[in-house]
């Protein structure tokens, strides 16, 4: 039964294959415990994925009801408390081992060629969980993140030529309103679909694991 199910997901996505290709990614000879970073955030980009989903039966995008959501997620869910926790830790976490794992690869030299485009991917990948760091703070909906909105919205419309225009395509307006925390959840949901690409890119090349460089 298990061998006729898992030849249906290799006619189409190629399941074992995936798994024999990480299981056996190549290390160097003297690689250590350090080299296990990026299998390391793969696993915490699941976790921050599962999670979220969760999360997301409960949550209202919407500031009058946002924080009062993450309340009764947190005191009248079941295990919602421990699931925001992880969802939160998750984050810092991932963030943290994200800058450790950028590090070892810069001191490492492994940036170097051939190995150029998977080092401007892995900035690509660094930049996109910064920003969904901050946007996943800002849906918690008290004052900090308001104040983080408006800082922050701020901060970019003095970027010359386009400021206003990324202020006003942030918010949703020129004002922070109740369109800005839905483009701020829409912005935190989008990694659903990076996950995918994620852990379906190497099927296509090395480049889908930029995280593993």
């Amino acid at each position: 039964m298990f061998k006729k199910i898992q030849n249906w997901f290799d006619e189409r996505i190629g399941l074992t294959k995936l798994i024999n290709e990480f299981n056996g990614e190549r290390i160097p000879s003297k690689g250590s415990w350090i080299y296990t970073f990026g299998s390391l955030l793969a696993f915490l980009f699941i976790v921050q994925v599962v999670t979220g989903i969760f999360l997301l039966f409960y949550y209202v995008p919407y500031f009058p009801l946002a924080r009062n959501s993450t309340y009764f997620i947190k005191h009248h869910v079941l295990l919602g408390n421990v699931l925001l926790g992880i969802h939160l830790w998750g984050a810092f976490t991932m963030i943290f081992f994200l800058l450790v794992h950028m590090a070892r690869v810069y001191f490492s030299g492994a940036y170097k060629k051939p190995r150029e485009l998977q080092w401007v991917a892995g900035m690509v990948l660094f930049s996109i969980v910064i920003i969904l760091g901050l946007t996943g703070y800002m849906l918690i909906g008290n004052e900090n993140s308001w104040w983080t909105i408006n800082v922050l919205t701020n901060v970019a419309a003095h970027v010359p030529l386009v400021g206003g225009f990324l202020r006003i395509i942030v918010r949703g307006g020129t004002e922070t309103a109740t369109l800005t925390m839905q483009r701020m959840a829409f912005a935190d949901c989008r990694h659903y679909v990076y996950s995918y690409t994620y852990i379906f890119g190497k099927e296509n090349g090395r480049a889908g694991y930029c995280l593993r460089i």
